[in-house]
């Protein structure tokens, strides 16, 4: 209910803007995911299909846009809704109202916590899986944002939900609506690097926070995260961190197409540690394919996976 609730409302203040402008954009993106493990007790088989994904992005106008975000998951093969948001920038003669307000973000998606899942989606990272960091923790839920910039290229990002959370950490009260809230900051610092933290607050699960620090360019990206997190009443933290690379070998515009892209990352986690090495095609415009090899090595296991991701992309405008 809460959350049709929140697609009508979020309808309802697109419906004017979009009748004002009428320039109208729908991206799609497809992608198809294998993964096969091999480790002690397993042999190399037939790779098997892991999750379907696909995201629809409406862009109404240059201030307004909407997301959507389907997932077919393999055992099921239920077609699940990930994600439902608007966006929405105010105009510069609207500064008056809310002088350092960038944007405006509503709806069911995952909080403004770390880097990856904030800012990037599956289709704009070099490896096929997310961070064993971020994604284990923070959970899809409703909720409103609002990005601020009260100085010069200092941002700050603060965030509200509070409904039944999806996903996360399995140690959270993940079936109840208790408010949680986020607040996150970034700001450039020297040689093209960015800065950022995060915070969550909350009453009843746990409070981490994290640092990144993050080089990006288009032919290049270089990323550093740091986790800590308390682990119950205790107060006992645990601290996770990843280093990531990932260089274009052969760099071409996307309607050149032949991009090469190579990618290398290093996850220490709580409960071991991840190697990650693979690469990205950029074959044509709208269509990558990613293949990635990780290693984990774990308390008393060692595992090696395969994944391989294909990619497609179509724009329609009007």
């Amino acid at each position: 209910m809460r959350m049709l609730a929140g697609l009508l409302l979020c309808c309802a203040l697109a419906i004017p803007v979009w009748a004002a402008e009428r320039t109208t954009s729908v991206s799609m993106f497809g992608s198809w995911v294998n993964e096969d493990t091999y480790g002690e007790e397993s042999e190399f088989g037939d790779l098997q299909p892991l999750t379907a994904w696909s995201i629809i992005d409406c862009r109404i106008n240059s201030r307004t846009h909407l997301v959507g975000v389907f997932a077919t998951d393999d055992q099921d093969k239920v077609v699940r809704l990930r994600d439902f948001r608007f966006h929405w920038k105010p105009k510069q003669k609207m500064h008056w109202l809310a002088p350092w307000l960038l944007e405006f973000t509503g709806g069911y998606f995952v909080p403004p916590f770390a880097r990856e899942w904030s800012v990037l989606n599956p289709f704009q990272v070099g490896t096929v899986k997310y961070s064993g960091i971020s994604d284990s923790l923070v959970a899809r839920d409703n909720g409103v944002q609002l990005k601020l910039v009260p100085l010069r290229q200092f941002s700050v990002t603060v965030a509200m939900f509070a409904a039944d959370r999806k996903g996360g950490y399995t140690g959270e009260w993940q079936d109840n609506t208790h408010r949680h809230f986020y607040f996150q900051t970034r700001r450039p610092v020297v040689y093209g690097f960015v800065a950022g933290a995060s915070y969550r607050f909350t009453t009843r699960d746990r409070t981490p926070w994290a640092l990144e620090l993050t080089r990006e360019s288009e032919q290049s990206l270089y990323a550093f995260e740091l986790l800590r997190e308390d682990d119950g009443d205790d107060r006992d933290y645990a601290s996770q961190w990843y280093v990531l690379a990932e260089r274009d070998i052969r760099h071409q515009t996307p309607k050149q197409g032949g991009n090469i892209r190579l990618v290398a990352r290093f996850e220490e986690l709580r409960y071991g540690q991840r190697y990650v090495l693979g690469c990205a095609l950029f074959l044509v415009d709208g269509l990558t394919v990613k293949a990635n090899y990780a290693l984990e090595r774990f308390p008393g296991e060692r595992n090696q996976k395969l994944f391989l991701q294909g990619i497609a992309h179509f724009d329609f405008s009007s």
